[in-house]
């Protein structure tokens, strides 16, 4: 298998993004916990894929997106369903399922493959756009988070640990 830096590879680096994103929680396969995030958030499952990476796929990578469509699309509708449903008990049809802590529509054990599969071809896509820059690693992990190492250092520090860095 490839290494993306120093000796890790996808397996390596996914597992160190489950470590950072739900290592603290029980059940990863879960919306996020964070309800109070500007303008909401449909992050999901153990490496959190939101809607909105998964739309930049579609609309930027569109081989990573069809090499995975079948679970590409289906988390596509949950984060739909998540961004109607999340904080909004009194709405008709509410689910608690797609609210924030819910468990989505549950994933099949073959689902979860085709997740962790897609995850990490966005992994792969991410490094091969970070790895020439001036600090390759922090580039990687700030294209996955979405947010700086100034914003959220202790992300940063939980990614690193796992990798032992």
């Amino acid at each position: 298998m490839e290494t993306l830096f120093g000796n890790f590879n996808l397996e390596d680096i996914y597992n160190a993004y489950q470590f950072a994103e739900t290592g603290s929680f029980s059940n990863p396969w879960i919306r996020t916990v964070a309800e109070n995030t500007p303008g909401g958030s449909t992050a999901y499952g153990p490496v959190q894929i939101t809607g909105g990476l998964i739309d930049d796929f579609y609309n930027n990578e569109r081989s990573v997106f069809d090499d995975n469509s079948d679970i590409a699309q289906l988390l596509r509708g949950q984060a739909a369903l998540f961004s109607h449903f999340g904080n909004e008990e009194g709405l008709a049809g509410y689910d608690p399922r797609y609210d924030y802590k819910g468990e989505g529509i549950g994933l099949t054990d073959i689902q979860k493959i085709q997740y962790k599969d897609f995850a990490q071809d966005m992994m792969q896509d991410m490094w091969n756009k970070n790895k020439n820059k001036e600090n390759p690693v922090q580039s990687f992990i700030e294209a996955w988070r979405g947010k700086t190492i100034e914003e959220d250092p202790d992300y940063y520090k939980r990614f690193n640990t796992y990798l032992g860095r």
